[in-house]
């Protein structure tokens, strides 16, 4: 299909509303958006959806309808959207009332998403976590807590290690986002009492797109 887009690909999307095994087409908006470009929204027919003509790349998919005034109702395509040249993808936006709960994914996956838990991962690869935490603050926007920071130096390697440090710390929980049909946070400042060996005492890890099914 190159002789058709050139070097771009298509996305052929609907809106949708989730109605019990059913869907019903919606009237809205979609917007695309991506790291690299402007995000760009596109007016919605409930009959027909659209064709569009994008760069390939890896986008996010959201959108919004006027049938819904609940802000529990999210519009959202569940993974990343990947386009690629000379190709045709097709993604079905579906809307949803989403768990009034927002999670933490700071390990990577949806799959290991946790609700205010007392030992909180912040690697996937358990180099980092914090340890008996107490959570002032956990809410549909924002998580405020503390607890021991152990942190692995994987000496002589993560499984076995003999060297780990324990610090105090500070964990804030932010930036909102939907993934995978769960809201969760995509931003994680940490915050030590004082600067372990060869560990930033500050640091914000940032979460993209979280492995759904990982």
């Amino acid at each position: 299909r190159t002789d058709v887009f050139g070097p771009d690909g298509a996305l052929d999307t609907a809106l949708w509303r989730v109605r019990g095994e059913s869907l019903v087409g919606l009237k809205g908006a979609l917007t695309l958006s991506s790291h690299e470009d402007m995000p760009a929204t596109y007016i919605v027919s409930a009959a027909t959806g659209f064709e569009v003509i994008v760069p390939p790349g890896r986008y996010t998919l959201t959108g919004r309808s006027p049938s819904f005034d609940d802000p529990a109702v999210t519009c959202s395509e569940e993974r990343p959207v990947v386009i690629r040249r000379g190709q045709i993808t097709r993604v079905d936006v579906r809307c949803r009332k989403m768990p009034a709960r927002v999670f933490s994914v700071a390990g990577g996956t949806i799959k290991g998403r946790q609700y205010r838990p007392g030992r909180m991962m912040l690697t996937g690869d358990d180099t980092l976590d914090m340890r008996h935490s107490v959570w002032a603050k956990w809410n549909l926007r924002h998580a405020v807590g503390r607890g021991l920071g152990v942190i692995n130096r994987c000496v002589p390697d993560c499984g076995d290690s003999t060297l780990k440090y324990r610090i105090p710390m500070r964990l804030d929980a932010y930036r909102v986002r939907t993934r995978c049909a769960f809201r969760v946070f995509t931003r994680y400042r940490e915050v030590f009492t004082h600067k372990p060996t060869g560990v930033p005492r500050r640091y914000t890890l940032h979460i993209r797109y979280p492995e759904c099914n990982g």
